[in-house]
Parts: C-alpha cells; sequence; structure tokens
C-alpha cells in the first residue's frame, strides 16, 4: 500500500460519466472536496448520500438523475449555483450558511421533501426578469423556516407553487418580528397567510 494520501479539491464536469462508479456509488463523505461541478454525479441514480464539509461550490446539473438521493449536507455553502431538481428521494437537507439561491427550479419536484430549514438565507431567486420556482411541485413541501433576522428577498412569486404552502396547508415560519414585513412584500405577500412566527412553534422550529 502506498504511504501517500492524495486529495480531491474539485469533482470536475462529467467526473463519474461512462464510469462503473455511476451506477454503484452510493455515498459520499468528503473532508476535502470544494467544488462539484457540472454533471459530476449526473444520473447516479444508486447514490443516497452526499456530505461535503468543505464544500463552497455546487454547478448546475451535480445532482440530476440521482433520483434515490436522501440525504445532503454542506455545512459551508453560502451560494447555491447548482440544484436537486427532480431528486424525488431527497428528505434531509443541512444547508446551514446558505444566503443565496441564485439557482431556477434549485429544488423543483423534490416530492419527498417535507421541511427546508434556511437559519441565513437572504436571497431567493435569480433577478427580477427570471422566475425562480426554486420550490415548485415539492408536493410534501409544508414547513420553510426562515430564520434571519434580515427578511429573505424574494425575486417571484412562484418559490412555493404547487406545493402545500402554495395550497394553503403548508406554513413559511420566519422571526415574529417580521411577519407583517413578509406580508406586505411585493413577492412574498402571495403567501401572506402562510406566515407564522417561529417562537410560537417550537415543537416545529426548534433546533
Amino acid at each position: 500500500m502506498s504511504e501517500y494520501t492524495y486529495t480531491v479539491d474539485v469533482i470536475g464536469d462529467d467526473a463519474l460519466a461512462d464510469s462503473v462508479i455511476m451506477k454503484t456509488v452510493t455515498e459520499v463523505i468528503d473532508q476535502h472536496i470544494n467544488t462539484i461541478s457540472e454533471y459530476a454525479f449526473y444520473g447516479c441514480a444508486a447514490l443516497q448520500t452526499v456530505i461535503g464539509t468543505n464544500v463552497t461550490s455546487i454547478r448546475s446539473d451535480c445532482f440530476t438523475g440521482c433520483t434515490a438521493l436522501e440525504t445532503v449536507s454542506f455545512p459551508v455553502l453560502k451560494v447555491m449555483d447548482g440544484y436537486f431538481r427532480n431528486c424525488t428521494a431527497l428528505k434531509n437537507v443541512d444547508l446551514p450558511q446558505l444566503k443565496d439561491i441564485r439557482r431556477q427550479y434549485a429544488f423543483e419536484k423534490c416530492t419527498a421533501l417535507e421541511k427546508i430549514d434556511l437559519p441565513v438565507c437572504t436571497h431567493i431567486g435569480v433577478g427580477t426578469s427570471y422566475a425562480c420556482c426554486a420550490f415548485r411541485s415539492c408536493s410534501s413541501l409544508s414547513v420553510a423556516i426562515l430564520r434571519s433576522t434580515t427578511m429573505c428577498e424574494l425575486d417571484d412569486t412562484s418559490v412555493f407553487s404547487d406545493t402545500p404552502i402554495s395550497k394553503g396547508t403548508g406554513y413559511i415560519y420566519v422571526p415574529k418580528a417580521l411577519i407583517e414585513s413578509y406580508q406586505a412584500h411585493e413577492k412574498w405577500s402571495v403567501y401572506a397567510n402562510q406566515f407564522r412566527a417561529i417562537e410560537d412553534y417550537p415543537e416545529i422550529c426548534g433546533q
């Protein structure tokens, strides 16, 4: 066995394309990778868990087709330029430092996702001329928690379209001091009746 240890900082474009591992990898847990590029895990239908403790960048389509993916954790990721679109098994999402979701359809059709907790997120969307649709068609998503004491800016009202939140049976939990600001916001106001105070629901929002 070699006495040397090699580490990888970037999982590049098409890293797993046409390889045997693409069909069999079920878990990726790594402390060294900082970038996951486009198509890196494209079509990894067996992949269930991804934990990247030092990942600071994920790119579009890096997890497209990961239909068995249940758990993702990127503790230091601040800006999301990739997405988990059609990850229909995704249930556990850990993004404690995420401030900005820039990708359209970021979690679209993640039909198993019931709860999203974004402690510091302050912006969802990709610009005023684009529809963000970040959680569109997440048919099980009934809890969205935005903990930041600064209101999260929103680029388009479609963010929770076709979810329990848009249908009136799910809720968005924010700091009590910000509820009126959210309800009066040009874009957030479409969900005005679905806002609840984090402080009033410790059984749901407690950490």
